[in-house]
């Protein structure tokens, strides 16, 4: 503790301003534990000395970016005459541009992944190839004993554009026999697509279906 140079009360001795009277101890000597108050320190303590505590709050926000919450103790930490905190920076651009470049990456891979699936077995991506895929599941699953069970791969298969709209899918699916156990089943479907809505089932015919337990 020590006394205030100007009402001989008590106070801290990291505070630079008197909590008694008002009075600013700049004057007092900085230490390596007490820094220097910043020139955005300075604006705030000048509003709250005249009455605008709301001015200084949005005033810290402004120059910080931080929330309401974090502002509002900023600035009472220096109503009080407490040392204030290290003012946080706003985040920069290139910390969002790296996060931007990320997800880019992360969608580039996942695009990369899809186009090998499709060209195994010297197949080749067509415009609807996924969705074949996704056509030929419910056909599959139509045969099963246990449809319910079906656990189909999620990139594991091939989907070629063999021409005219048609398309041959290979994969595989783990399912449910008769006796209740879970085999794993390979499967070849071909279905042509006849245009319209691809998600619609009924724009897709099933033109071969070989299901085959491993």
């Amino acid at each position: 503790m020590k006394k205030c140079p100007f009402c001989a009360e008590d106070i801290q001795d990291e505070a630079i301003k008197c909590r008694y009277c008002g009075s600013m101890l700049s004057a007092a000597p900085t230490t390596p534990s007490q820094p220097a108050a910043t020139s955005l320190d300075q604006e705030l303590t000048r509003l709250i000395t005249e009455g605008q505590k709301i001015g200084a709050i949005k005033r810290y926000r402004e120059a910080t970016g931080v929330g309401l919450a974090e502002a509002k103790t900023y600035v009472d930490n220096l109503e009080k005459g407490l040392p204030p905190s290290a003012v946080p920076q706003k985040k920069s651009q290139a910390g969002c541009i790296g996060c931007l470049g990320a997800v880019v990456l992360i969608v580039a891979v996942f695009v990369a992944i899809n186009a090998l699936n499709s060209k195994k077995d010297g197949s080749r991506q067509g415009d609807h190839a996924t969705m074949a895929f996704i056509q030929c599941k419910d056909f599959v699953k139509a045969r099963l004993k246990a449809p319910a069970s079906a656990d189909f791969p999620f990139l594991d298969y091939s989907s070629a554009n063999t021409g005219n709209e048609t398309y041959v899918v290979r994969s595989y699916v783990d399912a449910q026999n008769a006796f209740g156990a879970k085999i794993r089943s390979n499967w070849i479907c071909q279905v042509q697509y006849r245009g319209g809505e691809e998600a619609d089932r009924h724009n897709w015919t099933l033109v071969d279906l070989q299901l085959a337990e491993r």
